[in-house]
């Protein structure tokens, strides 16, 4: 993304920066938990109260009312089996409604800030991947995929397990574990980007706001970087290229030699034959010197026949 005065640069995370950030989230969560928990167990507490013989027997509570399923409460009175069913119903509201807020905290979080509250104590923030903000489609995708994995399947689990279907709950339980770590698992690849981040299209990066001296700064040093990087991909091939380049060369400069030497051998025979051309030439000229005449062939006289000797 190019950089511009003030302009947010997105820098690698390291991964336990992010997941120190998804604890202090969890940890939120954990505290509208264990208020929607004190607020549920004054409702129930408020319902037994309302029933006079549930009020006057001994070592009824709250705690026992929920823990019964309905037989503590049957045994007591016969309108015990309704009240399990608002105890039940109370339960169920208090995990929706922890899986509606935590819902709606990501979503307003990401929408209206860029981050959460754990990821502005680390220093991160959610963005799309050419660096601007989530839009709202995108932050309710990636709420509703965080929400999911993170609570909201258990908090189905817990509701089932209330209601009293245990083999769906542990069903549920099990899916939520798979649906938790399929979430988790894909920040400690290269990309950093958890399934709730490939769904909805964001990035969780750190982000500076940097003035104008220091992105000039930046934006040399990505150039810089940038052609490192292209200059190690294309060593090889520069490697090969210069070597085919020194060859070349030095064919080349042994082709100029022939060359030259050849050049200088035919200039040396010209010379020489020059030389001789004008030699011939003096010598053919009239009134050269005697002593510029070569000696012309004296022809051989035969010798004397030679006298036969008388006869005797």
């Amino acid at each position: 993304m190019p950089l511009g005065t003030g302009a947010p640069v997105q820098r690698a995370v390291s991964r336990w920066r992010r997941g120190l950030a998804w604890l202090v989230d969890f940890c939120l969560a954990v505290g509208l938990a264990a208020l929607l928990a004190s607020l549920t167990f004054h409702r129930i507490s408020v319902l037994v109260t309302d029933v006079p013989s549930l009020a006057g027997a001994v070592g009824t509570g709250s705690w026992q009312v929920l823990s019964s399923h309905g037989h503590t409460l049957t045994a007591a009175t016969g309108s015990g089996l309704e009240l399990w069913h608002d105890v039940e119903r109370d339960v169920q509201e208090a995990f929706l409604a922890l899986a509606l807020g935590f819902f709606l905290y990501q979503f307003l979080m990401t929408a209206l800030a860029g981050r959460t509250l754990g990821m502005a104590l680390l220093g991160l923030r959610v963005s799309r991947r050419d660096g601007e903000r989530l839009r709202r489609g995108q932050s309710a995708r990636r709420a509703a995929v965080a929400t999911t994995a993170d609570l909201g399947l258990y908090s189905i689990a817990c509701c089932l397990l209330v209601s009293g279907d245990f083999t769906f709950s542990l069903v549920c339980w099990g899916v939520a574990v798979v649906a938790f770590w399929c979430n988790a698992l894909p920040v400690l690849t290269p990309s950093g980007r958890s399934l709730a981040d490939r769904f909805s299209g964001a990035v969780v990066g750190s982000s500076l706001r940097l003035p104008a001296a220091a992105v000039q700064h930046v934006q040399a040093v990505q150039a810089a970087a940038v052609g490192t990087r292209a200059a190690v991909a294309n060593a090889p091939q520069a490697v090969a290229e210069a070597e085919a380049t020194r060859r070349a060369l030095e064919l080349k400069r042994a082709t100029a030699d022939g060359g030259r030497r050849a050049w200088d051998g035919m200039r040396q025979g010209v010379e020489a034959g020059a030389q001789r051309f004008a030699v011939q030439e003096r010598l053919r000229r009239p009134g050269r010197p005697s002593w510029a005449v070569p000696p012309q062939p004296q022809p051989r006289r035969a010798a004397p026949p030679s006298a036969a000797p008388a006869p005797a």
